[in-house]
């Protein structure tokens, strides 16, 4: 712990009491928990405040289950200028949904529902009575959130960041303490080496059932990146080089493996969830004037996430670009097939 982290330590004290009150209220029943009726609740959400691969995640799991069942995401819309409860559309643009549920929209092409909604009880309970054939609902962040009941509880760490190791806002990232795992019926521990070996996860379990219930599943997930898109939805191959432009919370593991595949001349780094400002666009043009003619053939590199924003922000300046976005799914590094016969059971069993 840094010199900075000592002098915080005691606000965190303070912060983590604070925490701890209320999510004994909750336990207590003193703070009312809704439960939505006949709508199977998955919430996917962390401790951690950052990046832990939650819209992947959520993505994996709607593979998993939406030739299953009927189903739903709602999201807060981290980022829009709208507010209160709204259904995504395709043709909306991310200042109105967001930009992550208007990914998860377009990519799903209409075979889930997505809604954005700060309140999430609120948002259920409208979207259940739209729509009342849903049967399971996928909560974006929100294991906090513990007004609406959930049937599972899915907590999120990032492989290289643990939440066993981290301590409470402000001297830490953690949101609340290391013990609100014990809610958790699963834990993900996402973004890991696909290399990863069975001493280094039994060493993770051991860490992890400090703070958990015994009964709790643990399971590892890690990067698989795909072929790049192009701005008209085209597969494209890898460029000489490549201006590579990230507005996501830790863009590590990106860059390594397009370092792999291109010569990366460039990195424009943004913070996550970063709304794209005229004078962005215009650094971005101007560094493609300069660099024109200099590295032989290249092209931007983004990320989906990314790419929505800008195609919905300023459509007019992407169409020019030589642009395109590396897809990247979260996927189970251990155990697939077991656990997503035992994920479809355990809901068709509740529903």
């Amino acid at each position: 712990m840094g010199f900075i982290n000592i002098l915080l330590f005691p606000l965190s004290l303070i912060y983590q009491f604070v925490m701890y009150v209320r999510n004994r209220l909750f336990d207590a029943g003193w703070l009312k928990v809704h439960t939505i009726p006949n709508l199977f609740v998955i919430n996917v959400g962390n401790l951690r405040v950052g990046g832990t691969g939650k819209t992947p995640v959520t993505e994996m799991l709607i593979h998993i289950l939406s030739p299953k069942f009927k189903m739903a995401v709602l999201s807060r819309g981290y980022g829009r200028k709208t507010k209160g409860f709204l259904e995504v559309k395709a043709t909306d643009n991310s200042s109105m949904t967001g930009d992550e549920p208007l990914q998860i929209c377009r990519k799903f092409k209409g075979s889930i529902k997505v809604f954005v909604c700060e309140d999430r009880v609120q948002g259920a309970q409208k979207l259940k009575e739209m729509y009342p054939d849903i049967q399971v609902l996928l909560l974006d962040d929100a294991y906090q959130h513990r007004y609406i009941d959930r049937q599972l509880n899915i907590l999120l760490s990032a492989f290289s960041q643990p939440f066993y190791n981290d301590t409470v806002l402000p001297s830490g990232r953690l949101r609340e303490s290391r013990y609100g795992a014990k809610r958790a019926d699963m834990v993900f521990m996402t973004k890991c080496p696909t290399s990863l070996g069975q001493t280094a996860m039994e060493d993770q379990v051991k860490a992890i059932k400090r703070y958990t219930t015994a009964d709790t599943i643990i399971s590892w997930t890690g990067w698989k990146y795909d072929q790049l898109v192009g701005i008209k939805g085209e597969n494209t191959a890898f460029p000489e080089n490549a201006l590579v432009i990230t507005g996501i919370a830790d863009p590590k593991d990106m860059l390594e493996h397009l370092k792999q595949k291109t010569r990366v001349i460039g990195h424009l780094k943004y913070p996550d969830h970063h709304n794209f400002s005229r004078k962005d666009i215009e650094n971005i043009e101007l560094w493609l004037r300069e660099k024109k003619g200099n590295h032989g053939s290249f092209s931007i590199i983004t990320t989906e996430k990314d790419m929505m924003r800008l195609q919905s922000e300023w459509p007019e300046a992407v169409k020019k670009w030589p642009i395109c976005y590396l897809p990247a799914r979260q996927v189970l590094l251990n155990q697939k097939e077991n656990f997503e016969k035992r994920l479809i059971d355990t809901i068709i069993a509740k529903i």
